[in-house]
C-alpha cells in the first residue's frame, strides 16, 4: 500500500540521517506492519493485540539477540540507551510469556524460538549486565 510504502521509505531516510525515533524500535514497528499487511493478517492481530507495542517488543528480541554484533558495529540498538536499557530488557519475559507467544504466534515455531532465546539472554543481562554492558 502506499501508506506503507511511505512509512518504509521514511524509515529508511531517518535510519541514514541517524535519527531513528524510540532508540530505533520504530524499525519494528514498521517491519511488523509491513508483514502483517503483507500476509493480510491485519484483522486477526488488531483482534489479538496491540500490533505498534507488539513491533516495539519484537525489535527488542532484535536488538537482544543481536547485541554484541550491533554494538561491534556501531549499529542501532535501543540498549545502548543506559537509562531505558533495564525497561527493555524487562519488557520481554513480561510482554511475551509462553501463553501469549502461543496466542500470537501459533504456528510460529521458529519466532517462538527466538523469542525465548531473547527472553532468556535478556534474563542473563539483568541478573549479570556486568558480562555484557562493560
Amino acid at each position: 500500500s502506499p501508506e506503507l510504502a511511505s512509512k518504509a521509505l521514511g524509515l529508511l531516510d531517518r535510519d541514514v540521517r541517524g535519527v531513528l525515533l524510540d532508540d530505533g524500535l520504530e524499525r519494528g514497528i514498521v517491519a511488523t506492519e509491513f508483514i502483517i499487511q503483507l500476509m493480510r493478517v491485519r484483522e486477526i492481530f488488531d483482534r489479538k493485540c496491540d500490533i505498534r507495542q507488539l513491533g516495539l517488543n519484537l525489535q527488542i528480541v532484535d536488538d537482544v539477540l543481536d547485541w554484541e554484533d550491533d554494538t561491534s558495529k556501531g549499529d542501532q540498538n535501543c540498549l545502548t540507551n543506559i537509562k531505558l536499557r533495564e525497561e527493555y530488557l524487562r519488557r520481554l519475559p513480561d510482554d511475551f510469556g509462553d501463553a501469549t507467544l502461543q496466542d500470537l504466534f501459533p504456528y510460529g515455531i521458529i519466532l517462538n524460538y527466538a523469542v525465548r532465546h531473547a527472553r532468556h539472554k535478556a534474563g542473563k543481562m539483568l541478573t549479570a549486565p556486568e558480562k555484557y554492558f562493560p
